[in-house]
């Protein structure tokens, strides 16, 4: 009883408080089409991914993602298309996303790419109250049934790229759209605009180590800011290891290691240091990408961040 009690609160406090915000990833310095549909094809090659998140291990209903996504250049490296699909479940709420992206780069001298990318989203979202225990609490906050909603949205973005460092601004989301409502307590979910500013450069300490400092940034007029701060240390291109801060939340160890020019593993955890963390073990995640050539460009057996 205790746990469906803590579990809905949570996830009234997700729908009511904090909207349909972006997913969270600790990869976040390689998943960079999770939040920018600009960044499409500016690997020079294709690139196809799977990312699993675990977050707040031993929170019941906490969230539990799983995305599959890929990218490639096209007209010669002038442009690029992408696809984004994401399985979010928080408690009994169970979300489904799929993005088409384009992005068109242009050349603006002195080594530098800037990209312009736009994107189409549909998602489906479920509510499923029958999973929760009416007996648990007062049956003025518990649903009835499932409740089901498909909508769209668009975003856009910018990304400039250089070898030595990137810029990214995105908007995910341009609209604002009511998932549900009346549910319990008159609650909503909506999705909120939210802004995110990326960054990151590559600064080489000696022959064979690099260091990688990153930071993402988002922020809305209706939603909480979130800050990443992180330092990867790239070991003869081909392992890195890294920290990451996550404001009033956690700070977070990642490992990447390049298996060949094709392949390359990753996982992170996630140290709680919100006050969460007397109730969960942490958060972790793994990643796995695959690179395919594209354009005649020559595949790299070399971990790169852009």
């Amino acid at each position: 009883m205790k746990n469906n009690i803590f579990l809905i609160l949570f996830i009234l406090l997700g729908l009511n408080s904090f909207g349909q915000q972006e997913v969270q990833f600790t990869h976040y310095a390689y998943n960079k089409q999770a939040y920018n549909p600009a960044v499409a094809g500016s690997l020079g090659n294709g690139v196809i991914g799977a990312i699993y998140r675990n977050q707040w291990s031993g929170v019941p209903g906490s969230p539990r993602t799983g995305s599959i996504y890929g990218h490639m250049p096209i007209m010669n490296d002038k442009a690029g298309v992408g696809l984004y699909l994401t399985n979010d479940r928080l408690g009994f709420t169970n979300s489904n996303f799929a993005a088409l992206s384009y992005a068109y780069r242009m050349k603006i001298g002195y080594g530098m790419t800037l990209s312009l990318g736009i994107q189409g989203e549909i998602e489906h979202t479920s509510l499923d109250w029958s999973k929760a225990d009416p007996n648990s609490v007062n049956d003025q906050i518990i649903g009835s049934g499932a409740n089901n909603k498909v909508g769209g949205n668009a975003g856009a973005g910018l990304y400039l790229q250089h070898r030595k460092f990137f810029f990214g601004f995105s908007v995910p989301r341009l609209f604002k759209n009511t998932l549900y409502r009346n549910i319990g307590y008159n609650l909503s979910n909506r999705d909120y605009r939210s802004y995110f500013i990326s960054g990151g450069a590559n600064v080489p300490l000696s022959n064979n180590i690099n260091l990688v400092p990153m930071a993402l940034i988002s922020f809305g007029p209706s939603i909480p800011a979130a800050v990443d701060l992180g330092a990867n240390f790239l070991f003869f291109q081909k392992f890195s290891i890294g920290v990451n801060w996550r404001a009033l939340d956690s700070v977070d160890g990642l490992a990447m290691y390049q298996l060949n020019k094709k392949i390359r593993a990753g996982i992170a955890y996630d140290f709680t240091t919100s006050p969460l963390k007397k109730t969960t073990a942490g958060s972790w995640e793994v990643m796995l990408e695959y690179q395919f050539k594209c354009n005649d460009n020559e595949l790299v057996n070399s971990i790169r961040y852009f």
